[in-house]
């Protein structure tokens, strides 16, 4: 059972992101490698693109509106989720039990979690085509007292308390960040999965 109680600050973070270049005539001068490798507490972290739905919670919303089906296919699937890791202790309804649980821990917390939802032939397809319906944590923001991100190793532990599924994730530190992100770049358009783990390994 997962909480987000007790959960000690880390001071707030500072984040910049942005995705590698899909085109050829973009601007290929925004590099987040040099301002990592110059400050030597911060760290790159490069995760995978899930070409999905952003759909929120709670409460379950798209990224412009409620009650469409967007909205609605991120609960069917989250919900299945829940059911398919806690079930194994008491069924569908242990698994719809946890997801309660889950929903009055976020709303009592004042967190909204982020999740990119990707339903093959339904919500539309954004490039490769998975078997099946499935949905990643992208994010998590504290609500109240003017709002923020929550740091990574945050996201981390609300992830694994609640069973939630979470993104492949590289953290580089500093020293290696422009190196590492000058090598995604050059290979961006033939890169693989097992292109990606055996350059992020070096």
């Amino acid at each position: 059972d997962g909480s987000a109680k007790g959960m000690a600050p880390l001071g707030p973070p500072r984040f910049l992101a942005h995705f590698l270049p899909k085109f050829d005539n973009q601007a290929d001068d925004r590099l987040l490698g040099p301002l990592v490798d110059g400050t030597p507490s911060s760290f790159l972290l490069v995760s995978k693109k899930h070409s999905g739905s952003l759909v929120m919670a709670p409460p379950f919303c798209s990224k412009n509106a409620v009650a469409n089906e967007y909205s609605r296919m991120g609960c069917i699937v989250l919900r299945e989720h829940f059911r398919a890791v806690w079930g194994e202790e008491g069924g569908d309804a242990e698994g719809d039990a946890a997801f309660l649980r889950w929903w009055d821990d976020a709303e009592n917390s004042g967190l909204c979690y982020s999740f990119e939802v990707v339903v093959p032939r339904v919500l539309g397809d954004h490039g490769a085509t998975p078997c099946g319906a499935y949905a990643i944590l992208t994010a998590v923001a504290a609500v109240g007292e003017g709002g923020r991100l929550l740091s990574p190793l945050e996201v981390i532990s609300l992830a694994t308390s609640w069973r939630l599924p979470l993104n492949e994730a590289y953290f580089v530190p500093s020293g290696s960040a422009t190196v590492v992100e000058a090598s995604l770049r050059a290979s961006r358009w033939e890169l693989t999965d097992s292109g990606v783990e055996g350059l992020l390994g070096r």
